[in-house]
């Protein structure tokens, strides 16, 4: 199966560039790589290549299971819809496209049943241009075209998207406005998980408090860069991590089982009529429910 991807950076090696755009292990990259099956413009690329943005690379996955993209009716929140992109909410505990392990019951299905998207058979991540967490819930751009693809996906590597997320930390944020300009890499002893290295990408998160409790913090997050589990590494760089995130050091609270982070909003300019769009998407109910525990359980010590 072909699958094509758009580089979003030309300080990453094709091979790093491409486990990181595909979900997928940097083994299984570098296998397809020595057999020749990745390529740009017609031809065959190295894995220690390192592309100019915008450039398309195509992986000619040799899988002996390819993903199923059947259409299927999985709930999901519509909050904007045009002819060329929508936004929507995705929910909790869902995976964003297809991969090992879960080929069948992703968002790519739940988006096949709703829209009428441009796609080929060889496409397995048809209308994704950005992603998030499995556990991670929040507003999403979707494309229904290849130029719509194009054009976001280039908006999105030239950082021209302003993403902001709420999450709930453990502990009392003593400080207000943090920045957190910590670059991040592959985590050496985990694989599953990244960790602050000073020769990984360059990440940027600002955070900003909203209410303190007791026993955990109400943040918003803006982030400046767009690295694979940041806010995540970053709160747990700060000592103070998400609130349910057992990944990164973080514990079950009052039932919340997952991490409590929500992508709340987006703003843009619409690259079709030049308007500017904000997005909004209030908490999902576990994180809501989750603060009024918070609340009940003791006075709320500052509300920003």
């Amino acid at each position: 199966m072909k699958t094509d991807f758009i580089v979003d950076t030309d300080t990453e090696r094709v091979d790093a560039l491409l486990a990181r755009l595909s979900g997928t292990t940097r083994t299984l990259i570098t296998e397809h790589i020595d057999l020749g099956f990745v390529y740009s413009e017609g031809k065959v690329i190295k894995k220690s290549a390192k592309m100019q943005i915008g450039k398309i690379i195509t992986v000619d996955f040799q899988a002996e299971k390819m993903p199923n993209l059947e259409p299927k009716d999985i709930p999901f929140e519509i909050l904007d819809d045009n002819e060329n992109y929508a936004i929507i909410c995705k929910p909790p505990y869902l995976t964003v496209h297809p991969a090992p392990g879960n080929f069948d019951h992703t968002l790519v299905n739940a988006l096949l049943y709703k829209f009428n998207i441009e796609h080929d058979n060889e496409d397995c991540r048809p209308g994704i241009v950005h992603r998030l967490d499995k556990d991670t819930s929040g507003i999403m751009i979707i494309t229904k075209n290849y130029d719509a693809k194009l054009k976001f996906s280039e908006m999105f590597a030239k950082r021209e998207i302003k993403k902001k997320y709420q999450a709930i930390l453990h502990g009392k944020l003593k400080e207000d406005n943090i920045t957190i300009d910590k670059a991040i890499a592959r985590d050496k002893v985990n694989r599953k998980r990244m960790a602050i290295n000073e020769k990984g990408k360059n990440a940027i998160s600002i955070f900003k408090i909203k209410e303190i409790y007791n026993e955990s913090t109400l943040v918003d997050v803006k982030i400046l860069t767009g690295r694979t589990h940041q806010i995540r590494v970053h709160a747990k760089y700060l000592k103070h991590p998400i609130v349910g995130d057992l990944l990164y050091g973080g514990r079950e609270l009052h039932g919340m089982d997952r991490q409590a982070l929500h992508a709340c909003s987006l703003q843009f300019v619409d690259p079709y009529n030049n308007k500017d769009v904000f997005v909004a998407s209030q908490l999902p109910n576990d994180m809501l429910l989750l603060m009024d525990k918070l609340s009940n359980k003791s006075n709320i010590i500052s509300n920003k």
